[in-house]
């Protein structure tokens, strides 16, 4: 928490990870295989229709004072296979995406705050919430741009879901942090 760590812990039996791209690669082909027609790439509307299940997106919260950020970074030294790190309005997780460790998914929730000045944005927001010293680790590796994704405008828990949609995934609830209610003032 800060700069201070409050846990380490080993799990008393072995937890199981995967990738999102992994389990999404290993998703779409199961649901080819078994006859399923998986459109990627486009835009579509919404329709109420058999078979159709809305798994896209999810409504805009214009008041949301929550902004999402993520990058994979190469060169990160991690100490474990999970760190969770809690700023001053934040949260930020880093596992690794590849099965030697060597590109780690940079995974943060941020209160709204100042706008980033520097190049990278997400070392911009973990200064800003206290979390400098992780700031440093990761401004001493490779960031990939592509990878630089940021949301902004949602809300945690239950989605405002279409009247008699099958929603799934971020267009039906979004799981907050830790589990706990998240408070935009503070961890």
């Amino acid at each position: 928490m800060g700069p201070k760590q409050i846990l380490e812990a080993r799990l008393t039996r072995p937890a199981l990870g995967m990738s999102r791209w992994e389990m999404d690669e290993r998703l779409r082909i199961r649901f080819e295989s078994i006859g399923g027609r998986l459109l990627t790439k486009d835009r579509v509307q919404p329709e109420l229709r058999e078979g159709l299940v809305w798994a896209a997106g999810r409504r805009l919260e214009k008041e949301s004072q929550l902004l999402g950020l993520k990058a994979h970074f190469e060169g990160v030294d991690l100490k474990g296979f999970l760190e969770m790190h809690i700023g001053v309005g934040a949260y930020v997780g880093l596992t690794p995406i590849t099965s030697d460790g060597s590109k780690v998914n940079v995974c943060g929730l941020f209160k709204k705050g100042p706008r980033a000045k520097g190049v990278n944005p997400i070392v911009d927001a973990l200064r800003n919430c206290g979390l400098g010293a992780l700031a440093d680790r990761l401004e001493g590796a490779q960031m990939d741009p592509v990878s630089l994704t940021g949301i902004s405008g949602f809300q945690l828990g239950g989605q405002r879901v279409r009247d008699r949609f099958c929603s799934l995934g971020d267009a039906e609830r979004m799981i907050p942090s830790i589990h706990r209610k998240w408070d935009v003032n503070g961890v």
